[in-house]
């Protein structure tokens, strides 16, 4: 569920680069485990997520 879940979330952000398959693991895991992270999504921004919600920070963007 969380997989098809990230991969839906990545299908509808445009600004989402391609990610490879380690990084796209490493991104699931810390989902999973309801960790806080930010994880590169290519120039554009970042995956940033509190260990609840998930959402795209583009660069740039003061994080609070």
């Amino acid at each position: 569920m969380w997989r098809r879940a990230l991969h839906r979330w990545l299908a509808q952000e445009s600004r989402a680069g391609e990610l490879s398959r380690a990084a796209f693991e490493a991104l699931l895991a810390a989902l999973e485990r309801g960790r806080r992270t930010r994880h590169s999504l290519g120039r554009q921004g970042f995956a940033v997520t509190d260990g609840r919600v998930l959402r795209f920070v583009p660069v740039g963007k003061t994080r609070r």
